[in-house]
């Protein structure tokens, strides 16, 4: 039985010795620009999707630990921003409010979310590799608000909050 167990643990401290040769852990970062497309890109006041969207940015911090040679876990933090045209948006609603003066501030379009999962790993020579990740997790979208204020014909001031959050999972 003593043997036994010696031999266990040199093997234990052999595979150990030949795991920390090989990286285990690594981060990665991926930044780029976004460009809206469909509703979301649409300038329609009367089209009930339309998001006023600009162009915007993206980004994306990962992190893969690995168990055994070829089998991880790895983790994302995301998180998008789009501009809202406020431009766009004053003029569809100043042709609704027969062209009273209107002041629009809009905040932008963000988005947020974090998942994980387990992931597969083959290198591909000593510098390169492809994994496969399978990821599940929460990401929420929130929308712009718009605040619109201006004068009646009478005179008379008002305000507008146009405000939607959208969450998804």
């Amino acid at each position: 039985m003593k043997t036994k167990l010696t031999y266990l643990l040199v093997f234990l401290m052999i595979a150990v010795t030949g795991f920390s040769q090989k990286p285990r852990a690594f981060f990665g970062i991926s930044a780029g620009l976004s460009s809206p497309q469909g509703d979301f890109a649409s300038k329609d006041f009367d089209s009930t999707g339309a998001g006023f969207a600009l162009n915007g940015f993206n980004l994306n911090l990962m992190y893969a630990h690995r168990l055994t040679y070829n089998l991880g876990i790895t983790g994302s933090l995301l998180f998008n921003a789009h501009a809202f045209d406020g431009e766009s948006f004053k003029k569809q609603v100043s042709l609704d409010t027969l062209d009273f003066p209107l002041t629009a501030v809009p905040k932008n379009w963000g988005g947020f979310g974090i998942m994980g999962g387990p992931f597969l790993y083959f290198p591909l020579g000593e510098y390169f590799n492809i994994d496969f990740r399978t990821l599940i997790g929460l990401y929420s979208v929130y929308s712009p608000e718009v605040v619109v204020t201006g004068k009646q014909q009478s005179g008379e001031n008002y305000q507008l909050s146009i405000c939607q959050e959208i969450t998804c999972s």
